[in-house]
């Protein structure tokens, strides 16, 4: 009797209605399926599908690939800006102020289109799913601008332009790291209060935090946990790190109370990887920079830190941020290119080299060890 092979497995597994395959493929990690894809041409047609594509982000906080990933602040004058739909967004501070796309996953990078001039600048990228497009909202403030007035703009990926919010609220971010989830990208500003942006409307809401007066000493952070918007309260008054979840967009429960708490004085970074928190804490008055991470898995109500190998202590700054892998091709967007092709390229080539250089993708590397009370 004949054995099946892998070839005709994969052969048969292809003979599959294609929705039937577009709804089993959306549910799998982004890494496995470009692995897939070098398996046969009908199996690259389907991982490059559109149609796979829009479905995979839909369906992003069914993956179970969520982890922690480390980025160098070292990248030429390309600075940090937001992670979102797995794509990682740079802004150079020259005087261009050039605004990129770097999929770590396809090591693909996309410069996009100058955006308007501005400070306080805010970035965030989402999926519209009425128009099955990804856009990017940038607000900031006008230069010169006394009333300290915020503008928005809104880009389609694909297109050569920004164009116009109408309006755009008055508020103070608390800090520029946001959080996607429900379709919508959210930040956390002054009050404890969160400010969305709907992609598909393109209009600002509110989202009242819970009824709880945080202490005056509290660090809160804004995260997606398992697909729905989180607040994690790491506060110097109490020996809890407390974690409340926004339950079907209506309601706040407190879901964790982390029984460790962190060290006085410090700028915590706080997100989510595959089975809980991470908290990574620097330790400024220290040079070479060292920074300690504690990741406290809910499953089992344990915690395990980290300490950086000599790699990481040579860096002057890092980002630390929850990330999933992409299927989104950005090539698909080379329209976007000036007449000096030849140029562009080289110039995306140096910094495509600059990014994989500056991106740690192992964290789990760095030397672990267990901890009952941190």
């Amino acid at each position: 009797m004949e054995m099946p092979t892998a070839a005709m497995s994969t052969s048969k597994l292809m003979e599959l209605p294609h929705d039937i395959l577009l709804n089993i493929f959306s549910r799998l990690p982004a890494a496995s399926l470009l692995q897939f894809q070098c398996v046969s041409k009908s199996s690259r047609d389907l991982v490059n599908d559109p149609a796979l594509t829009a479905m995979h982000v839909a369906a992003t906080n069914e993956h179970v690939d969520v982890e922690a990933r480390v980025l160098s602040d070292s990248l030429f004058q390309y600075h940090f800006q937001f992670v979102s739909c797995g794509l990682l967004g740079f802004r150079c501070h020259d005087s261009d102020g050039k605004l990129g796309l770097y999929n770590p996953l396809r090591g693909e990078y996309l410069e996009l289109p100058l955006p308007e001039d501005g400070y306080s600048n805010c970035y965030g990228m989402g999926f519209d799913s009425v128009t099955s497009t990804h856009k990017i909202v940038h607000f900031f403030s006008r230069l010169h601008d006394v009333n300290h007035t915020r503008v928005g703009n809104v880009h389609v990926l694909g297109t050569s332009s920004w164009r116009r919010i109408p309006s755009v609220p008055r508020f103070c971010l608390i800090s520029s790291e946001s959080a996607y989830a429900y379709g919508n990208m959210h930040w956390l500003v002054e009050g404890n209060r969160i400010i969305s942006f709907d992609f598909e409307k393109e209009e600002f809401g509110w989202t009242n935090p819970p009824h709880l007066n945080f202490p005056s000493e509290s660090q809160i952070f804004l995260i997606n946990l398992r697909g729905s918007i989180a607040l994690v309260d790491v506060s110097d008054e109490n020996i809890e790190v407390e974690i409340w979840v926004y339950k079907e967009k209506k309601y706040w429960a407190k879901d964790y109370s982390l029984n460790f708490c962190c060290p006085r004085e410090y700028r915590y970074s706080v997100g989510a990887w595959e089975h809980g928190i991470y908290i990574l804490i620097p330790y400024a008055n220290k040079a070479p920079l060292y920074f300690t991470v504690v990741y406290y898995d809910l499953r089992c109500d344990s915690v395990r830190g980290t300490v950086p190998n000599e790699y990481w202590r040579q860096r002057e700054e890092i980002h630390m941020f929850s990330y999933t892998g992409s299927l989104i091709s950005l090539k698909k967007y080379d329209n976007l290119r000036t007449n000096n092709k030849k140029e562009n390229v080289e110039n995306e080539r140096q910094i495509m080299k600059k990014m994989k250089d500056n991106y740690l993708w192992n964290v789990s590397a760095i030397t672990s060890y267990d901890v009952s009370v941190y």
